[in-house]
């Protein structure tokens, strides 16, 4: 990660109301906290052009190595000298690794309004990070759609199998309003008797007593035939 402070000033008024970025400031410090890949907090400070005698050769800016971090930078903290008791540091959160990020303190006299640019230096890893996340979000489409796929085969199933089966709820008994005509009854035909059966006496002696009658609500109720047969014979087989 790459830091830089400027100056914050312009040569006189910065025309249209630019944002002024002047050149590198002597003695501002840069910290930064993060978390590393082992979970343990990795703190770093440094100083930019923390000399100018002796004809240092110093960068104008500060660099960072962050090692594998698996997150964002999580507070960069920048801090100006002043010759006053008042304290001149400004905190930005959330701050993206492999980066180059320019610190505008403008106005001095106020931290809240400081500013900053993040410059993002385009390179493989990002490309293969963006293929490996389309791969991923490709691989869970293929799934859900397969999935869902398989639910719709599933359910054309089920309504073929409900469509097969037989229904006793829609079957409808249609029945008669009015009740059975009633038939005339008919008229019994005595059972003739042969002639070597003719009773001695014109009244038989033990007649076989009739069943009544019975009353059916069938349209065609059986017939029952009253027999007298004499004493002492077999009706014929």
């Amino acid at each position: 990660m790459k830091v830089t402070v400027v100056s914050g000033r312009c040569n006189y008024d910065c025309p249209d109301n630019r944002k002024p970025y002047g050149v590198n400031q002597p003695g501002p410090t840069i910290r930064y906290k993060t978390i590393d890949v082992k979970g343990k907090n990795q703190e770093k400070v440094a100083y930019q052009l923390s000399q100018s005698a002796y004809l240092p050769l110093q960068l104008p800016y500060n660099v960072f190595g962050l090692g594998q971090a698996p997150n964002f930078v999580d507070s960069l903290q920048v801090g100006i000298a002043t010759n006053t008791t008042k304290q001149l540091n400004h905190e930005f959160q959330s701050v993206i690794p492999n980066s180059q990020l320019v610190i505008i303190p403008y106005p001095i006299q106020d931290p809240s309004k400081w500013s900053s640019k993040l410059f993002v230096m385009p390179s493989r890893l990002m490309m293969l990070t963006g293929a490996a996340l389309l791969g991923a979000c490709g691989f869970i489409a293929g799934i859900v759609a397969i999935l869902h796929w398989r639910d719709r085969v599933e359910d054309r199933k089920e309504k073929r199998q409900e469509a097969q089966k037989f229904h006793f709820d829609a079957i409808v008994f249609d029945l008669p309003t009015q009740p059975y005509p009633t038939l005339p009854y008919p008229t019994p035909i005595p059972y003739p008797t042969p002639p070597h059966l003719t009773p001695l006496h014109p009244t038989p002696p033990n007649p076989i007593p009739t069943h009544p009658k019975p009353t059916s609500p069938y349209p065609n109720p059986p017939i029952y035939f009253p027999t007298y047969l004499p004493k002492n014979t077999h009706a014929p087989t």
